[in-house]
């Protein structure tokens, strides 16, 4: 079926922002004509990352960004991945740069003018290391919300842990809370602990938890059956 679009129209709606599917809707007809379309005009098409960003940004409301988050998740919730996806997932979140917060950021930088070489959420198998250091194979993992206490989270932490000293990784968690934040000691005690293993020391095959102010941490129970932190 042919349609009688005007070119000009459509490209300045969507040159504009509008998605192909507003466009295609207002005019009765599906995408495929207005890509063609489009494409003929020399329009270059926006890539889905692109799609993406623009819908969050027109969408301010908490309530609709929750609403969609949760769709979302119930979409794929019970769909068993295959390992060979969740390699390949953790290797995009590596290379793209996915879930950095702030605190990563920050410490990352601290280590850098230490030296010390970093990468964020560096890829083990189908896990992601908050920050990677390179010297020593030290694993840091950030751990400041409750959840980690608990939930799924709690659960797979053993497995988590067990697979990054399977891989040579001596995985660091430091606790940066309200109570306990994180510190210049927290780096000097992973410039230590790096400049110990690269001098042969044993660093024992296990992981090394403490607080953002760069204490151990004791806990009330290990973290599969729900670890509290202590002073």
């Amino acid at each position: 079926m042919e349609y009688d679009f005007n070119v000009d129209d459509i490209t300045r709606r969507y040159l504009a922002g509008e998605t192909l599917n507003s466009i295609a809707k207002s005019l009765g007809c599906c995408r495929n004509p207005i890509i063609r379309r489009l494409l003929a005009s020399g329009v270059v098409l926006r890539s889905g990352g692109e799609v993406r960003k623009n819908m969050w940004k027109n969408i301010t409301s908490p309530a609709d960004r929750a609403r969609i988050v949760s769709a979302a998740h119930d979409a794929v919730r019970g769909k068993r991945q295959s390992r060979e996806q969740r390699i390949k997932t953790a290797k995009t979140r590596e290379i793209r740069q996915i879930g950095i917060n702030p605190g990563e950021r920050i410490l990352a930088d601290l280590l850098l003018a230490r030296g010390l070489t970093v990468t964020h959420q560096k890829a083990v198998g189908v896990y992601n290391i908050d920050i990677a250091i390179h010297e020593g194979s030290i694993a840091v993992e950030i751990f400041g919300g409750g959840w980690h206490n608990s939930g799924r989270h709690a659960e797979r932490f053993r497995k988590r842990c067990d697979h990054l000293i399977n891989e040579g990784w001596i995985p660091v968690i430091i606790w940066a809370t309200a109570h306990f934040p994180l510190e210049q000691a927290a780096v000097e005690y992973l410039v230590s602990l790096s400049e110990s293993v690269c001098s042969g020391e044993s660093a024992w095959c296990q992981e090394h938890v403490i607080r953002g102010d760069g204490h151990n941490a004791t806990f009330k129970h290990n973290l599969k059956n729900g670890a509290i932190i202590r002073s």
